[in-house]
């Protein structure tokens, strides 16, 4: 149950605004994409599942660097505004998928739209753990 005070928090509302977003997106391509391949380009269930990898290769890669340079530097603004370039990049460069794609070719989308969300995602947490009391963090996360 979320207290409905953390509601009064303009960073807890923005935060939960762009990770609900971020996950229609992220959820979006992991039930699109599998079932695309395997109709456009006759791939197995199984082999469609791991053509998913570079989306979470790009997805774990770039939020543990995120978190490690935001520790050690303490500057986090720039991290989401690259990850959203990113995921809207790849998100645009997606609309152009078609069957005669190579598989490659959604392979370096999925990783660049996989490493646009470990850039915001990271620090969404990271901002919000910030922006309530100390009672409220895991709640709040």
């Amino acid at each position: 149950i979320i207290p409905l005070s953390l509601f009064r928090n303009r960073i807890f509302v923005n935060a939960t605004a762009i990770g609900f977003t971020l996950g229609l997106g992220m959820f979006s391509a992991i039930a699109f994409v599998p079932t695309f391949l395997q109709m456009s380009s006759g791939t197995s269930a199984a082999e469609s599942g791991l053509l998913m990898l570079p989306m979470m290769a790009g997805l774990m890669g770039t939020s543990i660097y995120s978190g490690i340079r935001i520790s050690k530097t303490g500057k986090y603004k720039l991290y989401p505004i690259l990850g959203a370039a990113f995921t809207m990049a790849a998100m645009l460069w997606m609309t152009t998928l078609a069957a005669s794609t190579p598989i490659w070719v959604i392979c370096v989308q999925l990783f660049i739209f996989g490493a646009g969300l470990g850039l915001i995602m990271q620090v969404v947490v990271l901002v919000v753990q910030n922006s309530v009391p100390a009672d409220q963090i895991g709640t709040a996360t």
